[in-house]
């Protein structure tokens, strides 16, 4: 299941998608009637707290083991890091401490920390667009073929509505659901 050359930050983000995933889950079945919808509520409710125990401790590891984020990912210019911020991140995947890394490049290890942590917030939310975006978990094949129309290549409602032959409330209607699914603005 994982290579190698899994990190930190991919098993984070692994188990972060699961988490969604549950709430998810969690969220569609929450008011419904059915007895076995409960029943799987709960037990999510129970995976809920497991996975983000989970995520927390993963965090960790980020933070304070090394080795927590390919060298690839550092220097990808998609995740817009400074770069100060790779400097640091490079610095301290050679297993330097912060104190280590600090004294290299002549800072405070305070300081080289919170640039540590923003970077890997800042990278670790952009990783997590990338996979709600790309993935677009949780979308039927009609509701990828809108996205892609509208959000990729820039289509308007009419538009869509003409080319797959349907309302354009009809469109209106399924880019509402991808709004909830996916939490991206229409407009």
């Amino acid at each position: 299941m994982y290579e190698d050359k899994a990190t930190w930050t991919d098993l984070t983000m692994e188990y972060k998608d699961s988490l969604d995933k549950i709430k998810e889950v969690k969220t569609r079945r929450k008011h419904s009637k059915n007895h076995t919808d409960a029943v799987d509520c709960e037990i999510a409710g129970s995976m809920e707290s497991d996975l983000t125990q989970t995520v927390r401790e993963l965090r960790k590891k980020v933070l304070y083991e090394y080795n927590t984020i390919t060298e690839e990912d550092i220097i990808n210019p998609k995740y817009s890091l400074t770069e100060r911020q790779k400097e640091i991140l490079l610095l301290r995947q050679q297993h330097n401490s912060y104190t280590k890394v600090a004294n290299i490049i002549n800072s405070d290890p305070r300081i080289v920390f919170k640039i540590y942590n923003r970077a890997i917030d800042k990278l670790l939310k952009k990783k997590e667009q990338e996979n709600s975006l790309d993935g677009l978990t949780g979308l039927s094949k009609r509701q990828e073929e809108i996205y892609d129309l509208y959000f990729n290549k820039h289509f308007k409602p009419k538009q869509i509505a003409n080319r797959l032959g349907v309302s354009v409330n009809t469109v209106k209607g399924y880019l509402q659901r991808i709004k909830q699914k996916t939490g991206v603005k229409i407009g």
